[in-house]
């Protein structure tokens, strides 16, 4: 009698870059901490960019700067993806505005992954999603799914298939929430089996904020977070114990322009943000590798917490 097993082994990738994401708080709450006034300023974390991260500060950045409020009551855009999606499928409405796909004849190259991911990842979008969408993707996490399998004294063991994720890209930022995604399902050939996909409307307002900080001040702001929320972190050692280690080295692997998801008042609403790619080194000799989210620069999320003028209008709308 046959007893297969699978392991699902994540690896997570911000821009192209392979890692695995931390559910350390810091990650979500980094955005909203007082940064000037960092009640462990006397820790001291030693900062390393690698050279992509380096690449990525001294070239010139676009990305918008407009704030936009995630509109939970319009199904504007949810609509206008299920019109498109069912001109091309048989699709499947889901609870929360999510849309599954389950009969997908779509083959998909798999080799490109080795070369370049980022444009590996687009290939798969314009193959599978509506043209209009083709560009509001991009890969960010690859699942491996294996197996195993045991009949006597044989065994063999293989891939079975991949789940592909992707994060929403919006204004030239990338969408860091959990309800703004493409999850594509392919057996171990590259054959998509299903797909999942869901999309909020977003709002747009008169608001932006400013993003032109200098990498130095990019890196200090940086330096602030990790300093409050990552001087000490939760480990679990080799005899199964929950453990808190010092950090001593963050070595930043990649970085991305991004949109933080905040609440202001009553409303939920975009922040242009930077999102940071970490690996950190621990006091015993390991490391963790973490997502942190983080305010353009110290100031400017400063005097929004103290009510000072941190978002400034575009003059085209006044």
């Amino acid at each position: 009698m046959k007893n297969t097993l699978s392991a699902l082994i994540f690896l997570i990738s911000v821009l192209g870059l392979m890692t695995a994401c931390s559910d350390n708080p810091g990650v979500n709450n980094a955005i909203e901490s007082n940064l000037p006034n960092s009640p462990t300023a006397s820790v001291k974390i030693d900062i390393h960019l690698e050279e992509k991260a380096q690449t990525f500060l001294s070239q010139p950045r676009d990305a918008s700067s407009s704030v936009f409020i995630v509109d939970e009551k319009s199904k504007e855009t949810y609509t206008d993806l299920k019109n498109s999606l069912s001109e091309l499928y048989s699709i499947r409405e889901l609870n929360d505005n999510r849309i599954r796909v389950d009969e997908v004849n779509v083959q998909l190259d798999l080799s490109c992954l080795e070369s370049d991911r980022n444009p590996c990842g687009k290939k798969m979008v314009k193959n599978v999603m509506p043209s209009k969408y083709a560009d509001q993707f991009m890969l960010y996490s690859t699942d491996t799914e294996y197996f195993a399998s045991f009949d006597g004294e044989k065994a063999t063991s293989g891939v079975s298939g991949y789940t592909f994720n992707f994060k929403r890209v919006f204004e030239g930022r990338v969408v860091r929430n959990t309800t703004n995604y493409l999850m594509v399902d392919t057996d171990a050939d590259g054959k998509v089996k299903s797909f999942e996909v869901s999309l909020q409307h977003f709002k747009t307002t008169t608001e932006s904020v400013a993003t032109n900080a200098s990498a130095e001040e990019n890196i200090a702001a940086l330096d602030s977070v990790l300093r409050m929320d990552f001087a000490k972190v939760k480990v679990v050692d080799t005899n199964g114990t929950v453990v808190e280690k010092s950090v001593s080295e963050a070595k930043v692997t990649s970085m991305a322009e991004a949109y933080c998801e905040v609440f202001h008042g009553n409303d939920i609403k975009l922040l242009p943000c930077l999102s940071y790619v970490v690996n950190m080194s621990v006091s015993d000799s390991n490391s963790i590798v973490s997502v942190v989210d983080v305010a353009h620069s110290r100031s400017s999320w400063y005097d929004y917490e103290h009510g000072k003028s941190f978002f400034r209008y575009d003059p085209r709308h006044r």
